[in-house]
């Protein structure tokens, strides 16, 4: 379907967002970044194991980043990097300062991860 919507409305601002988390739990053989990504407008980054959409910090499940980085980086997407994360995950084990630096750690990690394929 979304290759068919984007098919339909080929305008320069239509275009979608890619949410890495949904993604790897509802349609996890998918390939979209390699179809569609020079139409990708914004992301949602979170992690998941692949059976429940639990909003996760990157890196602290079972999500490839380093694939994503690769697709990132291969379709040249230079967009902002929104995490779409949930603390109530980690409320018991980290203080809302730890939680963020995490936030902002893992988001940098996956920065250079697409920079270290040849992205922005």
């Amino acid at each position: 379907l979304l290759f068919r919507t984007l098919d339909h409305f080929d305008m320069e601002h239509v275009g979608f967002c890619y949410d890495v988390g949904h993604a790897h739990c509802y349609t996890p053989d998918a390939r979209y970044l390699d179809r569609v990504g020079d139409r990708l407008f914004c992301t949602h980054i979170h992690d998941n194991d692949g059976a429940s959409d639990l909003h996760l910090l990157p890196f602290d499940s079972a999500v490839d980043f380093d694939r994503l980085a690769r697709e990132l980086a291969s379709c040249g997407y230079s967009g902002d990097l929104t995490l779409e994360v949930n603390y109530a995950k980690y409320a018991d084990r980290l203080s809302k300062r730890e939680y963020m630096q995490r936030a902002f750690d893992s988001v940098m990690k996956l920065k250079t991860l697409i920079k270290k394929y040849g992205g922005e």
